[in-house]
């Protein structure tokens, strides 16, 4: 039977916890606060200056420059992390050990005592600094800032500097050049050349100096004009010579270059003049102000941190200490059904087996309706009753001191009393409450360990109970050899025992020890047909799952759980001795049976 995993009910109420662990609460909130308080107390007083300046990438000022940058926010980054460099401390501690005698700054300590920050969509760059002394605080706001005016300014010099000399290289070069390209011309057109160019350019300045005047003769401007033409068309032949032509390229080429130049250092000229550090706007450290908070401030805080870690320490030990309210509770965890409910015996009983001794009892009528409800689950998940199988259960819990062995004895003569052969297997080799219970007089001295070692034949081992005549109810306890239970039940003989039982009895039933805490419950568990869980009124839930996790681990087929000491259920005719309180809930199964009270 799949059950549908929900833990309502079961998840502590917040507001139920902080009114159970208020103390604890409490009590933190005032411990975190003192101490709140106490490190207030001692924390130095502290000042914090703050200096600003706007910064500007220098290529806005320019007038020849190509422009800014096409991301102005990593330039202001980028000023940031200048600001913020070991040559920009160093040289505020040098600025600031000059104007301040009582200043011992070094640039580590400039470095951890400066914030610089920027403001989103601004190039405003705030420099604040915080130290013990006000006057510390404001001197070195201001060096700093002063410290990075002067790196700025000086790698603008610098750089305008370094500009113009390489451009003064430059053209240096490219008029060596041109110079050279010249002489080659001269040298490629020969005298001839140089005769007719003198003559072209005699010509040419006669012809401007006759159209400059009036009065000059039109045929002897038309006789010079013929000249030239004459002349150019023999120096145009000359140039069309291929290495005259080249020439005569890298002549025009070499002179663009040097214009190029010479205008470009012009420009440069001009930008440096007009070119600052990239600072537009400059403000002077503010008055220092105290940022200490006040030990009162402190201990709130503090009180804060200590009333919520209280919240969250109540909360997860109510977590923790979770406990099963009702009967329909451990379904959702176990993930089977319940076989039943058994009342809580806080009334004067006559006997730990009501189901023998007082049948007519509301808690051997409890006993009775859980046998019915386990043997319709067997027969339900396979089990005739007719077979060699599907009858062996095994009877465990969360913990110790659950009622696991007065379970076992009830349901056992309750099953009995239907005309069933029933052997009760007491496994529990620490209490034997199952077998002091059901005999009385004592443990017989050959049990399971002398069956298993081949000591003793099973017939000889078994031993039948007396508690109510004329029902075939037996009883194989643990025996007196000393052999331990885990090796008892890990053997091969162990497994061919429960193999025998299950031939000769109709229904056998296995008290256990608790699951979670002794490993060879886990053992017990593999040799079983089927598990029963005893789940007594308000065990923690911690404890069931971790009951469920084993049982999920060794994946035992589960047959159902038992709610034992359900309250609110008892019977009418018998006068209550007292009042079980949550102590009984801890005390172990002989406590709880002294003077006759069932549990």
């Amino acid at each position: 039977m799949t059950v549908e995993r929900d833990l309502n009910g079961l998840e502590p109420d917040l507001f139920g916890v902080l009114r159970d662990r208020w103390i604890l609460i409490g009590a933190l909130a005032v411990l975190f606060g003192v101490v709140g308080f106490l490190v207030g107390s001692t924390q130095a007083i502290q000042y914090e200056s703050s200096a600003s300046v706007v910064v500007e990438d220098p290529r806005t000022s320019a007038i020849f420059e190509s422009g800014s940058s096409s991301k102005p926010e990593r330039y202001l980054e980028t000023q940031i992390g200048i600001m913020s460099s070991p040559a920009v401390a160093q040289r505020a501690s040098e600025l600031l050990a000059e104007s301040t005698t009582s200043s011992d700054l070094t640039a580590a300590d400039v470095l951890s005592g400066a914030q610089i920050t920027s403001q989103d969509s601004s190039d405003l760059i705030t420099v604040a600094f915080t130290s013990q002394t006000s006057d510390i605080a404001e001197a070195a706001a201001d060096a700093i800032v002063n410290s990075y005016l002067e790196l700025r300014s000086s790698e603008a010099v610098s750089g305008f500097a370094s500009a113009l000399a390489e451009l003064e290289e430059s053209i240096s070069q490219a008029r060596a050049e041109l110079e050279q390209i010249q002489a080659a011309i001269q040298a490629e057109r020969g005298i001839e050349n140089i005769r007719l160019q003198a003559e072209a350019e005699a010509a040419l300045a006669d012809l401007i100096q006759l159209q400059d005047d009036p009065e000059a003769n039109a045929f002897a401007i038309a006789a010079l004009t013929d000249q030239l033409q004459a002349i150019e068309t023999l120096l145009r032949i000359e140039s069309q010579q291929p290495e005259l032509a080249a020439l005569l390229e890298d002549q025009r080429l070499a002179q663009s270059r040097l214009s190029t130049l010479l205008a470009r250092r012009n420009e440069t000229a001009v930008d440096a003049e007009l070119a600052g550090g990239g600072v537009v706007f400059q403000t002077e450290a503010t008055q220092a102000e105290r940022i200490n908070p006040s030990s009162r401030a402190y201990a709130a805080f503090a009180g804060v941190i200590g009333l919520m870690t209280g919240v969250a320490i109540a909360y997860a030990l109510a977590i923790w200490r979770r406990r099963v309210s009702s009967s329909e509770q451990p379904e959702t965890i176990l993930r089977s059904p319940s076989l039943g409910s058994v009342p809580a015996f806080d009334v004067i009983m006559r006997s730990q087996i009501p189901v023998a001794n007082a049948p007519d009892s509301r808690a051997a009528e409890a006993f009775r309706f859980v046998t019915a409800a386990l043997e319709s689950q067997l027969v339900r998940q396979g089990s005739s009753f007719q077979g060699p199988r599907e009858r062996m259960v095994l009877v465990t819990s969360a913990s110790a001191h659950d009622g696991r062995s007065t379970l076992v004895a009830n349901m056992a003569i309750a099953s009995a009393r239907s005309g069933r052969r029933v052997l009760v297997l007491d496994a529990d080799f620490v209490t034997q409450g199952v077998t002091q219970i059901l005999l009385p007089d004592g443990e017989p001295r050959a049990g399971i360990t002398e069956v298993v070692i081949g000591a003793s034949s099973l017939e000889n081992a078994v031993k039948e109970a007396q508690v109510v005549p004329g029902i075939e109810l037996f009883v194989l306890s643990r025996g007196s050899d000393l052999m331990g239970a885990q090796d008892i039940f890990g053997s091969l003989e162990a497994a061919e025992l429960f193999d025998t039982v299950r031939e000769q009895y109709d229904l056998i039933l296995v008290d256990s020890p608790p699951l979670p805490t002794v490993g060879y419950a886990t053992t017990l568990a593999r040799l079983s047909d089927g598990v029963v869980a005893v789940v007594p009124h308000r065990t923690q839930v911690a404890k069931l799952e971790e009951l469920n996790r084993r049982l999920s681990l060794i994946q035992s087929r589960r047959i159902g759980y038992v709610y034992n000491k359900a309250p609110g259920q008892t019977d009418a005719r018998r006068t209550p001795k007292r009042p079980v309180s949550r102590d009984d809930e801890e005390t172990s199964e002989t406590e709880l049976f002294e003077d006759s009270r069932v549990v």
